[in-house]
């Protein structure tokens, strides 16, 4: 086992040795537009995770608003299911 190990490294080495004994020069060309895809992604992805993240620090840290907001619709909802049940209880 150790010995397979071995004989794979040593051949990995050997095969990126020789890629770069042998390359040769790369006449590439990069598109005008490849550097604004490349920004594109960036803003996206910057976006998108402060989009995630915002909402998960919100769950963490409520804000004060936020909390006075939501008391007030859990009372009117207990208020309204409150008067629900008793229209029920009333008309049988």
């Amino acid at each position: 086992m150790k010995y397979r190990f071995v004989r794979c490294i040593s051949t990995a080495i050997i095969i990126l040795g020789l890629s770069f004994l042998f390359e040769k020069q790369a006449y590439g060309y990069a598109d005008p537009g490849s550097g604004l895809m490349a920004i594109q992604i960036i803003g996206a992805t910057l976006s998108s995770a402060g989009f995630y993240f915002r909402h998960k620090l919100l769950k963490i840290f409520p804000s004060r608003k936020r909390k006075a907001a939501d008391e007030q619709n859990l009372e009117a909802t207990s208020t309204t299911a409150a008067a629900s049940k008793q229209n029920d209880s009333v008309g049988e």
